[in-house]
């Protein structure tokens, strides 16, 4: 059985990689092309049910007797206001290869 320690210490990995490519485009938009940012966000949503998953099991296995839903509901609500937020991007500025802000990533 893995440790619950161990088992937060490779949400937060998995929560980077997820996030890491989007926000390394928020912090500098002109670094990428159209192509590579098309690659990046097409990437961003293969993964989001993925990453979906894993914040499931953190949330509901690990701790016997213990099932952590409001944190994870708080977690996937912050995730689809993100998810969200990169669609419209990628609609108003499609022409552009998808422009998104880091400030409009911020969690509330």
């Amino acid at each position: 059985m893995v440790s619950r320690k161990r088992q937060q210490a490779e949400l937060m990995f998995s929560l980077g990689q997820f996030f890491g490519p989007i926000l390394r485009i928020a912090d500098n938009p002109n670094d990428f092309d159209a192509d590579e940012k098309t690659r990046i966000f097409a990437r961003f949503f293969h993964d989001h049910n993925a990453f979906n998953q894993l914040l499931v099991e953190f949330c509901n296995t690990g701790e016997p007797g213990h099932q952590y839903a409001i944190q994870f509901a708080q977690a996937q609500h912050q995730i689809g206001l993100i998810h969200a937020l990169v669609v419209c991007q990628l609609i108003v500025d499609g022409s552009q290869g998808g422009k998104v802000e880091k400030d409009s990533l911020a969690f509330n």
